[in-house]
């Protein structure tokens, strides 16, 4: 009888033991369906991915084919400039910009104080740029004395998924300038107000032009934004081509072209520039740049 105590720890020894060795060999299966788990999960993530890619690279070809006839990369002979339908001066030349003050487009004031503005209406901090400055811009070339110069440009087009969103915002934007000038600063708004994100397929020409409705531009003019030229172009070889291009694609290349050999390799958008000289204060709050304005006309 004296020894049945000692039977029974020796019992629940055992019991402890076999009850350890059954926990380790549960967690061991956990471990290893954690481990398949993980294993199928990199595997369907990686599919994923890759099916992305490849979604990704099948619509940025199809953009490509889309809007083959947006591009243009040629020579100054193709270029063809805005000019306001109102006024006989044109709205902007081979390299100038659209030209805009009290007298409406085209019609410079020489006397006037110039701001250049250099944007793309890709460009995220162009539209901060026009959030914080557009409606002062507005009211100061109501009460004369300032003449607004708008340069649109297409150097972000790399960022719209093959479908050259700079080049067609920039194009209709020159369009709603040539046939319908009271509603360009309402249209570049409206672009910024819809401005899509970079490294998408930017807004469709169906879009583009609801923008421009928005805004209060015709649907005759809106319709007309797809319109393309033709023309023939010499590169650098001497070899002469012929292209197709939206109307004012060749205008808005050559606006790109010469802001960044003008500016060099650290240019960027938004440059502003008055009466020539580049401001270099906060563009991106209310009040900094209208001063710099008035002081110039002082």
């Amino acid at each position: 009888m004296a020894n049945a105590p000692e039977l029974g720890k020796t019992a629940r020894r055992e019991a402890a033991r076999e009850a350890a060795r059954r926990m380790r060999e549960q967690e061991k299966k956990r471990a290893r369906r954690s481990r398949i788990f993980a294993i199928v999960g990199a595997c369907v993530a990686t599919l994923a991915v890759v099916g992305t890619i490849g979604t990704v690279l099948i619509q940025s070809h199809r953009n490509s084919a889309q809007y083959a006839q947006v591009a243009y990369g040629g020579s100054d002979s193709a270029v063809v400039a805005p000019e306001a339908s109102s006024v006989t001066a044109p709205v902007a030349n081979a390299t100038d910009g659209i030209i805009v003050n009290n007298k409406g487009l085209g019609s410079d004031n020489p006397s006037d104080v110039h701001v250049a503005i250099y944007f793309d209406f890709q460009c995220p901090y162009c539209r901060k740029f026009e959030e914080a400055n557009g409606a002062a811009l507005s009211a100061l070339i109501q009460q004369g004395g300032v003449t607004l110069v708008y340069h649109p440009l297409a150097f972000l087009d790399r960022f719209s998924a093959n479908t050259l969103y700079s080049t067609r915002s920039a194009n209709a934007a020159a369009v709603v300038a040539h046939t319908a000038g009271d509603k360009f600063l309402p249209f570049i708004a409206a672009l910024y107000a819809h401005q899509p994100a970079e490294n998408t397929p930017g807004r469709t020409d169906s879009q583009i032009s609801d923008a421009a409705r928005e805004a209060g531009v015709p649907d005759s003019v809106a319709a007309t934004f797809t319109d393309t030229i033709g023309g023939t172009y010499t590169d650098s070889k001497g070899n002469q081509h012929d292209g197709t291009w939206r109307q004012y694609a060749p205008w808005v290349f050559q606006q790109t072209a010469k802001a960044e050999s003008d500016f060099g390799a650290n240019f960027g958008t938004p440059t502003v520039l008055i009466n020539g000289q580049r401001f270099t204060g906060d563009l991106y709050t209310n009040g900094p740049l209208e001063d710099a304005i008035r002081a110039a006309q002082s």
